[in-house]
């Protein structure tokens, strides 16, 4: 099995990606700051091989996605400005479930979700993905209590914990789902160090608990990159 990972161009790797092939994600033109490096705004996993993507992504960066078995499908959205106009992409896909506020959600999405029997658990936070970080199977860990307790309402687990502690250009703070990504089903990536995160105890407690392993791609302060975007072909 081949693993490939989509991350922000600002994303420093010291280590923990030696196996992986990595395609660094191509800045939007259209959304306004520093979040237009973020791939999360503009690429859905859907699956371990499939993305719902940006018709605006270039053409070399969807060739380098379907050269490695990635199957991607054009939405029919272009985000740009700030929000909502930049969130039809932000929503946060599981084996079973999905997590977004599917007013703004592509529409090629949704159907590709229904199309797959995916629950649609439908919250008021449209920067969905940036507020989910998957670990495990049907899990997550958030800042949003909605979010938390939509998927606790739907049978799923979930750990609240602070915000404020996640890193992002132009902004008070980020989000811990944009800083994380789950590469195998039992080892989770961060964007720095886990220790910087006011809720490091709680987050070590969860993930240990759910036998997930804490890989920290580098000694920086945590930072939301846009998510760690995984595909395992």
């Amino acid at each position: 099995m081949k693993i490939a990972v989509v991350l922000s161009s600002s994303v420093k790797i010291d280590h923990g990606l030696e196996n992986c092939h990595i395609i660094r994600y191509p800045d939007s033109g259209s959304i306004e700051n520093s979040t237009k490096a973020h791939p999360d705004l503009r690429i859905c996993r859907i699956t371990g091989s499939l993305a719902v993507v940006s018709p605006d992504l270039p053409d070399s960066f969807i060739t380098a996605l379907n050269n490695l078995g990635i199957e991607t499908v054009k939405g029919e959205k272009i985000p740009f400005g700030k929000y909502p106009d930049d969130i039809p992409y932000n929503c946060a896909v599981t084996e079973n479930f999905a997590v977004h506020n599917f007013k703004y959600c592509d529409p090629v999405i949704v159907s590709t979700l229904k199309k797959l029997n995916k629950k649609l658990i439908d919250v008021k936070q449209g920067y969905s993905k940036c507020s989910v970080c998957f670990a495990g199977k049907n899990t997550v860990i958030t800042e949003d209590p909605e979010i938390a307790q939509a998927v606790n309402d739907n049978g799923y687990r979930s750990l609240l914990i602070g915000r404020g502690s996640i890193r992002l250009e132009g902004f008070d703070y980020g989000f811990f789902g944009g800083a994380t990504g789950l590469i195998e089903p039992d080892t989770l990536l961060i964007n720095g160090k886990l220790s910087t995160h006011k809720s490091c105890e709680l987050i070590t407690k969860f993930t240990k608990e759910n036998n997930i392993t804490i890989v920290e791609l580098n000694k920086d302060h945590i930072t939301d990159a846009g998510s760690i975007i995984v595909f395992n072909i």
